[in-house]
This record gives C-alpha cells, structure tokens and sequence, in this order.
C-alpha cells in the first residue's frame, strides 16, 4: 500500500488557483498568484494568533494579490470583419442603411524615374517649370480672412 502525501498549504493555493483563472497549475500566472495568496493568508493567520502586523504590510500583501489576478487576465479579443459595402447607421431610428460599394483604394504615385531635374537655384541648374501639385484633401490648406488690423 502506498500512502498519499498530504498536500501543503501552496499546492492546495495553487490548485484553486488554478481553477479560478482556469489556466494549468504549472502556469506562471497560477503560480504568483498562489505564491501571493499564501502570503496573505500568513499574515491574516499572524493576527489571528494576536501578533502585531504592519499595516504597510497587509496592504503590499493585498495589492500583490490583486496584481496578480489583474495580470492573469487573458487579453480582449478583436473580431475584425472585412466588408465589402458601406453601411451606415440612422441616427434617428437606428436602422442599418446601404450606402453602396466601398470607395476604391486610393491610387498610388508612379515610381520615380531617374534623377530630378536640377532646379534654378542649384548651381548649373536650368530654369525648367515645376509642376504644380494636384489638390485633394492631403495638401489643401484652409485659408483665415484677413482681419482688419492686418490690413494696415
């Protein structure tokens, strides 16, 4: 016959653990938080037998524990869903509206073929027109009427 041995104070910990983040009891996270969860559990036995406790140290205990279930916390998940179409929402009642085909993908500029021409204000450049930019929403700049005092 073989005996089983008697589990300690940190392997029952760790099991509930275990069992409260549902993660495997060789995991880290159910490790600190065992660990930490001991540790409180001495110093609330400490006063119990009418030692005097820091309070520092009951609130450090405390918080340990809390960190410790915060960081086994698993991550948010993120659905992403790709459409197709544009739907919009009403702000009056709610309903979901077609808005049509989703806009194209902007175009992307032609890739630079060889060297820039020289520019007049580089020596030995030429005088040749540069070309203007095309206006969208990247390079439109709103314009502020001139207050009167500027005018003077």
């Amino acid at each position: 016959m073989s005996k089983r041995r008697q589990l300690t104070e940190v392997h029952l910990k760790r099991r509930q653990a275990a069992k409260e983040l549902s993660l495997p009891i060789t995991d880290w996270h159910v490790v600190k938080l065992a660990t930490a969860l001991v540790n409180y559990d001495g110093i609330q036995a400490r006063l119990a037998a009418g030692e005097l406790v820091a309070t520092d140290e009951i609130v450090k205990a405390e918080a340990l524990v809390a960190e410790a279930r915060a960081s086994a916390e698993p991550p948010p998940t993120v659905n992403l869903k790709i459409c197709q179409t544009l739907t919009g929402i009403c702000p009056v009642c709610k309903a979901e509206i077609d808005l049509g085909p989703s806009p194209p993908e902007p175009r992307k500029p032609p890739p630079a073929s060889g060297p820039l021409p020289a520019t007049s204000s580089e020596p030995g450049g030429s005088a040749a027109p540069k070309a203007k930019p095309a206006f969208g929403a990247d390079n439109v700049v709103p314009v502020r009427s001139p207050s009167p005092a500027s005018a003077l």
